[in-house]
């Protein structure tokens, strides 16, 4: 009986997820391999089968193997460093500093920006004769280079990009490990040796080899070890016993059962058994759960606050430099005189020359119905998942996986093809629809769900809550800090999503505003620095402006979903 009742529940949660799935991801990857066997189709000309052709010519094509060169130096160069920095970062930020929540501010603002404004922000940055860069090389008599415009230097020159903009995401899930680490073992690490490297015991850098491999692009789907002996008295789904994260969603979860359940669920009949009525318990906070107060941060150096105050303001010059240029005129964009009068003129005119009121509404709409979507979809997905198993349901899970490591730009001919089909193109929804169901948001949710107590669940259901009772009920309130998490993620990823946009808009009344930007910088317009930056400094003020006043529950959010 309950075989069949999995089976049926959690397929009709799945089918959501499962439809949306396959229509803009699994059978765009099929037709793909399959077209790729045949030759273009021209006019009346049908397509032929011209078998391993295609993959022939390139393997033979030099091209095809200085791009895989140049992937592989990239991705070699910019995966370490982002990942050595991301560490320093978090040290940095782990300590009592002055000014500790600018630093961090300092340190992941550029991970919020959309790739289009830090392209803008970096050519003006490595402009030759008067960007920054040139201008600086320029004092030790190695000026008047054009970074971005020589092959010897143009890879390097993006490799610096990349870390820029990547390694402040990266410093979110090693403060979280750091987080856990409880401040007595560290102390008690000092005294007996006084290494610093024996802060970190053999015990917590395995913590840490599960977020650098995260960082890396090799995540798991693991548990982090807890920080100290765990004492809880019931067994996590998995079969482990939970963590300090588990017994907070314990603390919180049952006052809401002896609260909510009791309004809403059903009611026994009076001769059946009597209603299990949970009493609230309050569990005090556990050594090495996450939390933002510095209680249990070591107190920092001079040297450390130099530090880090060094790196917050190498890491942010390229975006000072920028809000330099937007309010100045053009004459004195590059010039860097603290004398040169300041303007608003340059928004006026970006104002006047391009409709951003539009893009920008457009771009609300465009992730709002994403962001929607993707909760509701990724929400039922995970509860099947976790509470619904059937036979198989494991290999669905690995199949959702496959998603996230497919690259998006696969996918594009074959989903702009079902578009034109349904007569999508150049709409919201168009733009939005491949993106309806997230396999991350369905992996997120579920490791979330899966540390809900079991005693929850049965004590709801034995108060009579039904299967959607028990799921907004019991596993949505406590998966707020991933819901939130989520949330943002999304956002962030959407409203600077540009390569789809392109492709699939080509109107004023759908383009948001990632592509109203580059079609604003493009050459044709000529490249006025001041406009340029002003522009980019547009479209990203409504995310940077909610990043600067939500940024402590932002990195909180990240911090209490954390990385199971």
């Amino acid at each position: 009986m309950n075989k069949s009742r999995n089976l049926i529940y959690g397929s009709l949660l799945l089918l959501p997820a499962a439809v949306l799935l396959w229509v803009f991801t699994y059978q765009p990857i099929l037709a793909t391999l399959y077209h790729s066997f045949f030759s273009t189709p021209k006019g009346r000309r049908a397509a032929v089968f011209v078998g391993v052709d295609h993959y022939t010519r390139m393997i033979e094509d030099p091209v095809f193997w200085q791009a895989l060169t140049n992937n592989i130096v990239y991705a070699a160069a910019t995966i370490p460093a982002s990942m050595a920095l991301a560490l320093a970062m978090a040290l940095f930020v782990n300590n009592r500093i002055h000014g500790q929540g600018l630093v961090r501010m300092a340190y992941f603002t550029p991970t919020v920006l959309p790739m289009v404004a830090v392209a803008n922000i970096w050519l003006f940055f490595y402009a030759p004769s008067y960007g920054p860069v040139d201008q600086l090389l320029g004092l030790v008599g190695l000026g008047h280079n054009n970074l971005l415009g020589t092959p010897s230097t143009a890879l390097w020159a993006l490799i610096v990009i990349t870390i820029w903009k990547e390694a402040g995401f990266f410093m979110i899930f090693y403060l979280a490990a750091l987080q856990q680490i409880s401040p007595t073992l560290i102390e008690a690490a000092r005294l007996e040796g006084g290494d610093p490297a024996a802060d970190f015991p053999p015990r917590h850098r395995a913590a840490h080899h599960a977020h650098h491999a995260f960082c890396a692009g090799q995540c798991a789907d693991r548990r982090l070890p807890p920080c100290r002996p765990c004492h809880c008295a019931h067994q996590g789904r998995a079969g482990q016993c939970d963590d300090a994260a588990a017994l907070l969603h314990l603390r919180d979860g049952l006052p809401i059962l002896g609260y909510r359940l009791r309004r809403s669920a059903h009611r026994l009949p009076a001769d059946g058994p009597r209603p299990h009525r949970p009493l609230p318990v309050r569990l005090s906070r556990q050594e090495g759960s996450l939390s933002m107060s510095t209680s249990t941060q070591a107190p920092s150096s001079t040297v450390t606050t130099l530090g880090a105050w060094f790196l917050a303001f190498l890491w942010v010059s390229p975006m000072l430099f920028a809000l330099w240029a937007a309010f100045h005129p053009a004459t004195g964009s590059s010039t860097f005189d603290l004398f040169a009068p300041l303007t608003l003129e340059n928004f006026r005119e970006v104002l006047s020359a391009a409709p951003f009121p539009r893009y920008f509404l457009n771009t609300f709409l465009l992730v709002t119905l994403i962001l929607a979507s993707q909760i509701v979809v990724c929400t039922l997905a995970a509860y099947a998942f976790v509470c619904f198993p059937f036979r198989g349901s494991e290999v669905l899970f690995l199949l959702v996986l496959v998603q996230l490591m497919i690259m998006p730009e696969i996918l594009l001919v074959e989903n702009y093809r079902t578009l034109a089909a349904l007569g999508l193109r150049d709409t919201i929804l168009g733009m939005g629809l491949p993106y309806l169901a997230s396999a991350f948001g369905i992996f997120l949710f579920r490791q979330t769900f899966k540390s809900v107590p079991k005693e929850l669940e049965e004590a709801a259901r034995l108060e009579g809550a039904n299967a959607l009772q028990v799921l907004l009920r019991v596993f949505v309130p406590l998966a707020k800090p991933t819901y939130v998490a989520f949330g943002l993620v999304t956002v962030s990823y959407h409203w600077n999503n540009f390569l789809w946009p392109l492709v699939v808009t080509n109107s004023v009344e759908t383009r948001p505003i990632t592509v109203g930007l580059q079609v604003f910088a493009t050459v044709e317009q000529g490249v006025d620095w001041a406009r340029v930056t002003a522009a980019t400094l547009l479209s990203v003020a409504p995310l940077l402006l909610a990043f600067i006043i939500f940024q402590r529950q932002f990195v909180q959010s990240f911090m209490r979903a954390g990385i199971r």
